[in-house]
């Protein structure tokens, strides 16, 4: 399933400055099943039957908040454009695998598990998370000219133990 849900506010008494906020969500599941009886031809030579069955499982979700402020400058040509804010990723996965070969019986199916010659099961999780904080500001002259900077700080628990936390910031002229 997938979800979104964004919202923006601006201060009735002070229109420049509007709040928006964006919360989403993305969730999915898939689930697999093979199954080759024990007395299929092809079967009997390579290891008499074999049952895969997978779970799999994803969810992301996000939360992005931040402020925006534009305005014509009064003292100096051109207009300011300024942004603050935050965001908030994460993302979740669980990967199951059951695997059997040598089945002693096809009597299930792939609705049950029997005794087999061969059992192997892994299960891969993951979890990530990305937090933000952005600010960045535009000053442009006449429509002709643009002076912009930016700021990030991410931390993120991609990056390697110590150095979890970055800051990235440009300049634009």
């Amino acid at each position: 399933s997938i979800g979104n849900l964004q919202a923006q506010y601006a201060l009735p008494f002070f229109p420049e400055l509007k709040a928006n906020v964006n919360i989403g969500y993305d969730v999915g599941k898939a689930n697999r099943q093979i199954f080759f009886p024990n007395d299929l031809a092809a079967q009997i030579r390579q290891g008499h039957g074999q049952l895969q069955l997978q779970n799999n499982t994803q969810a992301n979700s996000v939360l992005e908040t931040y402020l925006n402020y534009s305005a014509a400058l009064g003292a100096l040509p051109g207009t300011i454009d300024l942004t603050g804010g935050y965001s908030y990723t994460q993302q979740h996965s669980d990967a199951f695998t059951y695997n059997s070969t040598g089945l002693s019986s096809n009597l299930l199916g792939d609705n049950g598990i029997v005794p087999a010659d061969n059992v192997t099961t892994n299960d891969f999780v993951t979890d990530y998370r990305l937090i933000s904080f952005f600010g960045r500001l535009n000053y442009n002259i006449h429509d002709r000219y643009i002076l912009a900077a930016s700021v990030r700080r991410d931390g993120s628990s991609r990056f390697g133990a110590g150095n979890q936390w970055g800051v990235f910031p440009s300049v634009s002229a």
